[in-house]
């Protein structure tokens, strides 16, 4: 009888031993999907998952440690991100929504476009939407409120066949 109870409580620890080292595996922060497979860390990093498509929503903190949203669409009618067209927006929710679209193809973003952005809140100026390399786009603007200046960016980037944003 001893050893029966002996034995239910090691099952019983070794079970929540289990739960305990899978759980944060399940659990995905999009801000510190961080490092790039060049080994650098990128604060606000989030990945776009291609097998699924589609329009995915991630939520991160952004340099002022507030909530920001960005979302990656693909474009319908093209393939998965070595030959299409997606969407990149960044919303800082009740001031302003901007993005950009791209077009990829063998994986390489071949042209930046369609910049756009919607004021709730302030102004926006000094707007820039540039095509950094065969692999990087970013959208960049000014955002003032009650005198107070942000320099904003959101970046789309191809790292080894995936499609990243970020607001670094």
């Amino acid at each position: 009888m001893q050893r029966e109870g002996k034995m239910k409580r090691i099952f019983t620890a070794l079970g929540l031993c289990v739960v305990m080292a899978a759980a944060p595996v399940g659990i995905v922060n999009a801000e510190n999907t961080g490092a790039d497979e060049a080994g650098s860390e990128t604060q606000g990093q989030v990945i776009y998952d291609m097998e699924t498509g589609g329009t995915q929503s991630f939520e991160i903190l952004d340099e002022d440690g507030e909530e920001t949203e960005i979302i990656v669409e693909e474009v319908p009618g093209g393939a998965r991100v070595a030959n299409g067209k997606y969407k990149i927006t960044r919303k800082k929710k009740g001031y302003w929504t901007a993005g950009f679209c791209v077009d990829i193809s063998g994986n390489k973003i071949v042209k930046a476009y369609n910049k756009f952005i919607d004021i709730t809140r302030g102004s926006i100026s000094n707007i820039k939407l540039v095509k950094e390399s065969n692999i990087s786009a970013k959208l960049s603007f000014v955002f003032k409120i009650n005198n107070c200046s942000n320099g904003v960016k959101v970046r789309a980037k191809i790292i080894n066949k995936k499609l990243t944003a970020s607001i670094s």
